[in-house]
């Protein structure tokens, strides 16, 4: 078994989140406005069931590989449920709000940023304090949005150029991989053109060669298969012909090779060798091999190679049965040594000839047209298909048309040559024979002369020498005969011949060299019995007329040597050509190797445009949220409604946000609202007589408690409904609630306060201070106490150009940063509090000063203690005025008494402009 880094689970898991991830995008896109309800409906339903199953299935999975123990994978899997968890929720939550309406970028209409606001100087940059801020004005380094949107021009152009660099990146390789391409092309090219010149088959194509064929024979490929009658024999023609003597003469080489060589002859099979051991011993013997007999020949439809034979061999009246594999009996793998003698391979093919002539004794010399095996036809005659018949065979021999390319050219050449030699070896024989007669008539007249003994020695001398010639040219012909089959030429042998042509061409040299000396030598002994019968003219003429012969013998003698030796040198470049096409073949695969082992990769790194791109994506994002913030602002200061809000959410290019950015730029670029400039305005107000409104009873009658309303108002403050105690039940301090409202025209109802009579508007509130009140409102020499002004965060202005009382109304969730993209953090619960936070208070802290009057704190330069914590809400709403415990007196403690506090002023000061009278 394989083990595998990362389980198939863990690959499940994490195609779903894949999967899970992309269709989230998908309803993003829907919830834009970017695609259609119903193909994210479509794509909801059928992505949900099959992440289910493959859940399933990942999980069973998961479940198996633990029978065997914890994977090495086990940490992977769990980050992968995590992940499949997570991307689930994603989709999930985003189909919600999807169905719901909800806006893609999280944010609500009632969400305001108040951010950065309150350290702004003058009623304009006050008023539109969110807009700049955001939005940015001329001299601003460094706007919010616009440089949001910067980022994501420049981002685009990261995309851009990344995309660009990928492309180019790709036209590259894709060069490389086309100039590779055309090198491998060359390359089978140079190699195949070459290979088909040696072979020539037409079926061939120089570009493919060297990807078709990881070995071709050379012993056969230059023979055509297009000619009739076949150049080559098939299956059954080969069992056809096959003998027992051939198998015997194979067998006999191969044994008496391994006789002298040991391991360095082997047919590349043990159990081949091991037979070959046996037998071999069996058909050498000199008495008592009876015979070798083929029993059964068997053939497929693989051809020459699926050719197997059974046979028995019979010494001394023992029969042993074996089997071979045709191919494996013709395949002899001979490694010579350099200092083999150059007669081993003669000597063991002519004693192997011997040994074949036996075997073949057996067969008939005549006989039935019948047969079942090979043996049962005459020499020369095969048993095909029941019949005996001759020449069913025709091979190649010299037929011109059978052979193509180089190395058809040069194996015609040895056959032509050793055709040469068998004709010249021919001459020789028919003229010695005739100078044999020649001489025997020239003895016969010479019996009347003296000269009889001496002619007659001379006659014997040179038959003698001439016995030697033709012994000399049969040795070299059984030598060629042997090379040309240990170079596989036409006898379809795959012998690793090793050293052994050089023997086997060295022994034809040899033997021509003894045929020259003893036609010599012959000569010689012909001269001399000429000489010696010189003077007996009958006698010389019939001498005169034997040496027609010698000199025809002399010449044949020259054939053989001549013949010979194109042979030779035909045989040794038959097998340099073998050579040069084995070694074609492997330099071609190890240069197509070497190429496309060859690094393609180019110069510049390899960055992936996906991480660009996601960056894009988050900046797009961002920019977005911060426009559309930008559009809550100045809807917000300048009582606009824009239509803006479906750009943004659509927008997929900085060229699209740019135009909503100069467009909310033109719309607040006045500083206006209804053409009405903003201005401070500072208004003190009693929360005794103003807000809670307390009442003079001092003038009651009898039974009731005449109180002033300095004495209500500090008994209210103390009052216990307003007192406020922890979790723990620690006291905490008093929280008094009261609200601002503007004066309506309408007299249907009391007016909380008359702090404006309807000619402002867009109020917003700007910072608020406070002064205590009263001769004994505190103990102590300080005269400073921490007051705490809390406003709800839902707040009011009056809306410019409405009817009277109508009111703008927003809130904010100060601790929400709305520049937090929910898609890029995970959806997490809000901070405590939070939730419903819109309803909830802002807390404004004061150092309110003691007895400062309400002149002096309506001074516009007065300032301190003041708090600008709830800069830029609206001017109305609900308020409650927080009195810390601590800042009450106590046992041995400083601080304000509240049943001695006589009233508290509230300054408010806001911004607002001027609305219709």
């Amino acid at each position: 078994t394989q083990v595998q880094a990362l389980g198939l689970p863990v690959t499940l898991l994490d195609s779903l989140v894949t999967q899970l991830d992309a269709f989230t995008a998908l309803v993003r896109e829907a919830q834009a406005g970017l695609r259609a309800f119903s193909e994210v409906e479509a794509t909801y339903g059928a992505l949900t069931r099959r992440s289910l199953v493959a859940l399933a299935l990942a999980h069973g999975l998961y479940t198996q590989a633990r029978t065997l123990g914890a994977p090495p994978w086990d940490a992977e899997w769990d980050l992968a449920r995590q992940a499949y968890g997570a991307a689930m929720r994603r989709s999930l939550a985003a189909v919600r709000d999807l169905r719901t309406g909800a806006n893609p970028l999280g944010i609500e209409d009632t969400d305001l940023p108040l951010y950065r606001v309150g350290d702004q100087v003058g009623p304009g940059d006050r008023f539109s304090a969110l807009s700049d801020y955001l939005l940015g004005q001329p001299a601003d380094a460094r706007p919010i949005v616009p440089r949001l949107i910067e980022r994501t021009r420049e981002a685009l152009t990261d995309v851009r150029g990344a995309y660009l660099a990928a492309r180019e990146r790709d036209v590259r390789e894709a060069r490389l991989a086309l100039e590779q391409d055309r090198r491998l092309m060359d390359i089978n090219r140079l190699y195949g053109e070459q290979i088909i010149g040696l072979c020539l088959d037409p079926d061939w194509i120089a570009f493919d060669i060297l990807e078709q064929w990881d070995q071709i024979d050379a012993n056969d490929c230059y023979l055509a298969d297009d000619v009739q009658p076949p150049c080559r024999p098939t299956a059954e023609e080969t069992a056809a012909t096959l003998t027992s003597a051939e198998v015997a003469e194979r067998i006999c080489v191969a044994h008496r090779l391994r006789e002298r060589v040991g391991e360095a002859a082997s047919l590349g099979d043990p159990a081949a060798d091991a037979m070959v051991d046996a037998v071999g011993l069996k058909i050498m013997a000199e008495d008592g091999f009876d015979k070798l007999q083929i029993t059964a020949i068997e053939w497929g439809d693989a051809g020459l190679d699926d050719v197997t034979v059974d046979f028995t061999a019979t010494l001394d009246g023992a029969t042993s049965a074996h089997r071979i594999h045709l191919p494996v009996l013709r395949t002899l793998n001979l490694n010579l040594a350099d200092d083999t003698p150059a007669s081993l391979l003669p000597e063991v093919y002519r004693a192997c000839a011997h040994r074949r002539s036996v075997v073949e004794r057996v067969r008939p010399t005549d006989g039935d047209a019948v047969c079942d095996l090979p043996d049962g036809c005459p020499v020369g005659m095969a048993c095909y298909r029941g019949e005996c018949t001759a020449g069913i065979v025709a091979a190649a021999g010299v037929r011109p048309e059978c052979y193509r390319g180089a190395l058809g050219e040069v194996a015609l050449a040895v056959e032509l040559a050793r055709f040469d030699v068998r004709i010249a070896r021919a001459e020789l024989d028919d003229m010695v024979a005739a100078f044999d007669v020649a001489m025997q008539g020239c003895e016969i007249i010479a019996e009347a002369y003296d000269s009889i003994a001496a002619l007659g020695a001379a006659h014997r001398a040179a038959m003698g020498a001439m016995a030697d010639a033709k012994l000399a040219a049969n040795l070299a012909l059984i030598a060629l005969e042997a090379a040309k089959e240990a170079s596989g030429i036409f006898s379809g042998n795959s012998l690793n011949i090793g050293a052994a042509i050089g023997a086997l061409t060295a022994i034809p040299k040899a033997a021509i060299a003894v045929l020259d000396r003893e036609m010599g030598r012959a000569q010689t002994e012909f001269e001399a019995a000429k000489a010696a019968i010189q003077a007996q003219a009958e006698v010389a003429a019939c001498v005169n007329d034997a040496s027609v012969h010698m000199v025809g013998a002399q010449t044949a003698a020259l054939k053989i040597k001549q013949a010979s030796l194109e042979f030779t040198r035909q045989l040794v470049e038959f097998n340099n050509l073998k050579v040069t096409l084995d070694g074609l073949l492997l330099e071609g695969h190890l240069s197509l190797e070497a190429e496309r082992a060859r690094t393609l990769s180019p110069l510049n790194t390899d960055f992936w445009i996906g991480e660009h791109f996601d960056r894009y994506e988050r900046t797009l994002r961002l920019a977005k949220r911060g426009l559309y913030l930008s559009l809550l602002a100045a809807e917000y200061e300048f009582q606009a409604s824009l239509p803006y809000r479906a750009d943004i959410l659509r927008a997929t290019h900085p060229v699209q946000l740019e135009q909503v950015l100069d467009d909310l730029r033109n719309r607040v670029v006045t500083g206006t609202v209804n053409g009405a400039s903003p201005t401070d305005l500072v208004q003190v107000v009693s929360l005794r007589e103003h807000l809670l409104q307390v009442a003079d009873r001092s003038a009651l009658g009898a039974g009731w408690h005449q109180l002033t309303p300095a004495e209500r108002f500090g008994r209210w403050l103390a009052a216990p409904q307003f007192a406020v105690y922890d979790a723990s039940g620690q006291y905490r301090g008093q929280e008094i609630p009261f609200n601002i409202m503007p004066a309506t025209a309408s007299a249907a109802g009391p007016v909380d306060v008359p702090l404006l009579t309807g000619t402002d508007c867009a109020e917003r509130l700007w910072s608020v201070n406070a002064s205590v009140l009263g001769d004994g409102a505190a103990v102590g020499e300080s005269t400073l106490s921490r007051l705490v002004v809390r406003k709800r965060n839902t707040f009011h202005s009056q809306r410019c150009g409405g009817e009277p009382g109508e009111l703008q109304t927003a809130s904010t969730r100060p601790s929400r940063n709305l520049f937090l993209d929910p898609l890029a953090y995970d959806a997490s619960p809000e901070a405590p509090g939070a939730l419903g936070e819109d309803t909830g208070y802002t807390a404004a802290r004061i150092q309110a000063r003691l007895g400062i009057s309400r002149a002096e704190l309506e001074d516009e330069r007065y300032a301190q203690g003041a708090s600008e914590e709830l800069a830029g809400r609206g001017l109305y709403g609900d308020f409650t005025l927080y009195i810390p415990a601590e800042s009450l007196a106590g046992e041995g403690r400083d601080g304000l008494v509240l049943t001695g506090i006589e009233d508290i002023l509230l300054r408010l000061d806001y911004v607002s402009v001027a609305g219709g009278l």
